[in-house]
């Protein structure tokens, strides 16, 4: 999959299996890459176009994507970054078009539970 185009940010490390949509694209993450924490990109089959959706800064939109990405029943993609927003990572919802990251949650610090 190296074909991209050269405004688009390197993207390495991809960190999970690709979803793949009945539209013919794959979706998927990198750990690495994008604007410094990763990526969200997409990949159409049928075109051979290969697309970043969303490159994570590492700050408060969140970092280093990791686990599966899902699809809800709205089409839009969700998933969940290992590090940033408050420091302990952030879900995410990719919407149909290029940049259209949407923060829905960051995680604060753990806590203890007491029994």
């Amino acid at each position: 999959m190296q074909a991209r185009s050269s405004h688009q940010p390197d993207v390495a490390h991809s960190s999970d299996r690709p979803l793949e949509r009945s539209s013919g694209k794959l979706y998927g993450t990198t750990t690495t890459g994008g604007a410094g924490g990763g990526s969200v990109w997409s990949y159409n089959i049928n075109t051979n176009t290969f697309n970043v959706l969303y490159a994570f800064t590492g700050l408060t939109d969140g970092s280093t994507p990791l686990g599966k990405l899902l699809v809800s029943f709205d089409g839009n993609i969700y998933g969940t970054t290992n590090a940033g927003g408050s420091g302990f990572g952030v879900v995410f919802k990719i919407g149909g078009g290029v940049s259209s990251h949407v923060l829905r949650r960051t995680f604060q610090a753990p806590h203890t539970f007491i029994h």
